[in-house]
């Protein structure tokens, strides 16, 4: 119990500095003013990513890559395609 009371005079005795009467209020200030802007800056930041620097360029290159991925593919899409329709034939006596 000593132990106690000698913590509480020293919690009573220990300097506290004194709190500005402006404090709340700069608090305050400083809250509001790092807030995040409007959504309008949300849009900006998510345009801005995919914002191209020459767009012709990009297009130019996905029809290239296009044609050659489509040139090399050649039937083997073709084939595909009947794979993939191929469970629709009943008299093939598939997976039915």
């Amino acid at each position: 119990m000593e132990h106690d009371n000698d913590l509480n005079n020293l919690l009573k005795n220990r300097f506290a500095p004194q709190v500005p009467k402006d404090l709340a209020e700069r608090i305050i200030f400083q809250a509001v003013s790092n807030l995040p802007q409007p959504a309008r800056n949300f849009w900006n930041e998510l345009s801005s990513m995919f914002t191209l620097p020459h767009p012709s360029y990009v297009m130019a290159v996905a029809i290239v890559i296009g044609l050659v991925v489509g040139l090399q593919a050649g039937d083997g899409l073709a084939m595909l395609g009947q794979d993939w329709s191929s469970f629709l034939d009943i008299n093939e006596g598939g997976w039915l």
